[in-house]
């Protein structure tokens, strides 16, 4: 399948999902594999970008459709196949939509939001510049849910604060605003005199 195709096949199930009757056509749209082809596809070295574009959107709308969808993506090892996609991506309008994505599997689902929350902190060494800065935006809204910092996080964070790219340094300090957690785990950790 050509990547045009590809993309009008994508954009038409899109329309389906997204319709005023679209609960039948997402369970069997689930039932026959789609939310793991849209994961498969991610991985894929000959699609394109928009046609992965593509599946992140339609990865959103199955999210967005309730807590037991966002877990299936978790259980189909979703959680690393997007975080490695973010990481890969050359777009920079597809890797926000990633973080879109990214951000609704942390709200909301419980059982799969310190995998999402692990998920981020890989992304923290990444060599993209935007995926570390938009994988701090989403960590600091997930940081809030989860409560309990992961110790890995503190060296990810102090080595991002190294960055040569601005953008990047300024979300590693908070966005402007360090968090007290954020701040005690510096100092427990040794990284900050109180």
């Amino acid at each position: 399948m050509t990547g045009s195709s590809l993309e009008k096949v994508l954009k038409s199930i899109g329309i389906f999902l997204t319709s005023v009757n679209s609960n039948r056509y997402l369970i069997e749209f689930l039932e026959v594999g789609g939310a793991l082809t849209l994961l498969e596809t991610l991985g894929m070295e000959k699609i394109k970008e928009e046609d992965k574009k593509e599946s992140i959107k339609l990865l959103q709308v199955i999210a967005n459709a309730g807590r037991k969808y966002k877990e299936l993506i978790c259980e189909s090892y979703g959680v690393r196949s997007i975080a490695e996609f973010l990481a890969k991506s050359k777009s920079e309008e597809t890797q926000e939509e990633v973080q879109v994505l990214l951000d609704s599997l942390v709200h909301g689902n419980p059982k799969y939001q310190n995998q999402v929350y692990k998920g981020l902190i890989t992304l923290l060494p990444s060599v993209s510049p935007k995926a570390q800065q938009l994988a701090l935006q989403t960590l600091r809204s997930a940081q809030s849910i989860i409560g309990v910092t992961h110790p890995s996080i503190v060296d990810c964070v102090l080595n991002v604060l190294r960055s040569m790219h601005l953008e990047v340094q300024y979300e590693g300090r908070g966005g402007g605003q360090v968090s007290p957690t954020s701040q005690k785990v510096a100092v427990r950790a040794g990284h900050i005199r109180s």
